[in-house]
């Protein structure tokens, strides 16, 4: 009750501080940056000049990659083991950066959203509770639906209880999701860099440009959705779990029914127990009987060559009946663990949640549309409004979606093609290499300049006509020049610093 009055004193506060703490921190940019220029306009500070290609991370990076590696680990902490270690050779980028904050400030807003329904919706259930007690009372506790209301009112107390109670835990769930992220980019983009492709499915080893162009430009608005639906989803299904957790532990003890929940509990326990006993005494029966003794002392296990053929055929036919009961409780566990985990991860646009042989239904974005009736609808529209084959407008004619694992391995793809630090520190030798030998051109010709100039103004002084300086100067300008081309093209060519650079 104090969360709630809380809420409604300060409901502005509570919706809106996240918007005051962006502009907040707009405006405390906008002062540094007018401050910073301020200073360089009144000479107080030098200029900074723009961005370079290649920023100091990479550098580092690429300096690391070029050392030789100790022989000797550092001895990590707990917390560099299992959660995350800092790498001064890494920075994560701005888009990165800008995503996981709007996703902390959208879920936010969403659960704060979500805690007003909630309010809403259990004002209308106490309403409804407040009938139902005065139907009761009318009615003096014997009617035929006294039972049935009970239990509507205790199911109605449960589920408020519940809801309340899950908030946290799904909340914990979403934002450790949006650390997580972080740390898996950074991993997945350092097997691109160094040219491990194995964990993507074969399929997407080479997506295509526009695929890539495409998924780059959609992963934020997709990601922050993802998450907003993940805490949604999520918190339904811890929902369901603390209801069952109640209804099947909780509730027996309060209604004074702990024996007989005690009792179903320990056949459940003996049931499994049995199951899973019966399925270690056939490893071990299998182990020891129907295979063949090892061939070497060294061999860690058995060959796979069948012993007492006749002995396994009779235990092969004697289990296949309670194999089948087995089979049944597997296939429902299956169905089970499938569900709770996919429900579980489906925050998660970094992984795919299909099993493998299905990652299409979660990842498909180049399915065909020749024969769809959109797909025809589509092309008929593009010949009537532009008069072209519809194959010009639309090569291939794939599909105009693209699911969010797409969108998480074609942002991978177009950072690793832009911010590889390898590739950028060979762009930024080559434009360096570049500005040296134009500046050098510029000041050997400058000089040049400068010599002519001075020798017009020494025969000037002493009287010599002007045409046959003119000339002199000339034919010193060309030879000079032609001399000096001929030694650049040489050292070029025969420059052991290039042979090695081409």
């Amino acid at each position: 009750m104090l969360l709630l009055q809380f809420v409604g004193k300060y409901e502005t506060l509570v919706f809106y501080w996240p918007s005051l703490l962006c502009l907040a921190f707009l405006l405390g940019r906008f002062l540094y940056m007018f401050v910073k220029a301020l200073r360089v306009h009144l000479g107080w500070e030098l200029q900074v000049e723009e961005k370079p290609v290649l920023e100091a991370h990479q550098a580092e990076h690429v300096k690391q990659l070029l050392r030789t590696p100790h022989s000797q680990e550092e001895k990590k902490s707990w917390f560099q083991t299992r959660i995350y270690e800092w790498d001064p050779c890494f920075q994560f980028p701005s888009r990165m950066i800008g995503t996981i904050v709007l996703a902390f400030i959208c879920l936010y807003l969403f659960i704060v959203i979500e805690f007003c329904m909630f309010v809403y919706v259990r004002d209308e259930l106490d309403m409804f509770e407040n009938k139902l007690e005065s139907y009761i009372t009318s009615v003096n506790h014997s009617g035929i639906l006294t039972p049935g209301i009970l239990q509507v009112k205790e199911l109605i107390s449960v589920t408020k209880g519940v809801w309340v109670a899950t908030i946290l835990p799904a909340s914990l769930t979403c934002v450790s999701y949006l650390f997580h992220i972080l740390v898996c980019y950074r991993k997945h983009i350092k097997r691109l860099w160094a040219g491990d492709k194995h964990f993507l499915p074969l399929r997407f080893h080479n997506p295509a440009s526009s695929e890539s162009v495409v998924a780059i430009a959609r992963y934020s608005g997709w990601q922050i959705a993802y998450i907003l639906w993940g805490y949604l989803i999520i918190h339904v299904v811890q929902s369901l779990c603390g209801m069952a957790i109640m209804y099947g532990l909780v509730l027996p003890i309060v209604h004074k029914q702990g024996l007989e929940m005690l009792r179903g509990l320990g056949i459940g326990i003996l049931t499994i127990s049995i199951v899973v006993g019966l399925m270690i005494l056939q490893m071990w029966i299998a182990a020891s009987f129907f295979l063949q003794p090892k061939l070497g002392t060294a061999d860690k296990q058995k060959p796979l060559a069948l012993n007492n053929r006749k002995a396994f055929h009779n235990f092969n036919y004697f289990l296949f009946f309670y194999n089948v009961l087995l089979g049944l409780g597997a296939c429902l566990s299956r169905l089970f663990i499938s569900c709770l985990l996919g429900t579980w991860l489906i925050a998660r646009i970094d992984r795919t949640i299909m099993q493998s042989g299905y990652e299409g239904a979660d990842m498909d974005s180049q399915k065909k549309l020749r024969h769809h009736w959109r797909a025809n609808w589509l092309c008929s529209y593009i010949m009537n409004s532009t008069n072209r084959p519809c194959q010009e407008v639309l090569p291939g004619l794939t599909c105009l979606w693209i699911s969010g694992f797409s969108a998480w391995i074609g942002m991978l793809y177009v950072d690793h093609y832009h911010t590889n630090p390898v590739l950028v520190s060979f762009c930024h030798i080559l434009i360096t290499d570049h500005r040296e030998r134009k500046l050098q051109q510029t000041t050997k010709y400058w000089c040049l300049n400068q010599l002519a100039e001075t020798e017009k103004r020494k025969t000037q002084s002493v009287g010599i006509p002007r045409p046959s300086l003119c000339r002199y100067v000339t034919v010193a300008q060309l030879f000079c020049l032609s001399l000096f081309t001929f030694l650049i093209y040489k050292k070029r060519v025969i420059s052991p610093n290039n042979l090695k650079l081409f």
